[in-house]
């Protein structure tokens, strides 16, 4: 059995489209912000891994917890036109991620995984595009 862990803090910089953006495709207008800040996140996650059939399979369970501040976001403008700023507040992300892989046989190796995932917006709100069972 092993144990591991591993915590940290990060910057993420908005691209050059987000920033500087002035396109329009079909109907739809992008405009960029050249006032949006990083995002900022702070992480760490615990988990262990286990053998068994004598090595040939592993198992891992672990737990994440991440809070973003400053997602970036887009918006509606208005009907036709969308931009980006930054969410007042912390985004929260936690789950549980499992793992396990088999060498089955000499020619065969099996892989499972599942991610639960809790993904919350600063008002509470479930964060869209992020599956909550992957």
């Amino acid at each position: 059995m092993w144990l591991h862990s591993s915590a940290g803090t990060g910057i993420v910089n908005q691209s050059y489209f987000e920033l500087s953006a002035n396109s329009t495709f079909g109907a739809t207008t992008y405009l960029g912000n050249p006032n949006l800040q990083p995002e900022e996140n702070r992480s760490f996650d615990f988990g262990v891994e286990v053998p068994f059939l004598q090595g040939r399979g592993l198992v891992d369970v672990t737990y994440f917890d991440e809070t973003l501040t400053g997602e970036i976001e887009s918006y509606m403008v208005n009907a036709t036109t969308f931009s980006y700023r930054n969410q007042a507040g912390d985004s929260e992300r936690k789950g549980v991620e499992l793992a396990a892989s088999l060498d089955a046989t000499e020619n065969l190796y099996l892989n499972l995984s599942y991610t639960y995932l809790d993904a919350t917006n600063p008002d509470g709100s479930v964060e869209v595009r992020r599956p909550e069972h992957e």
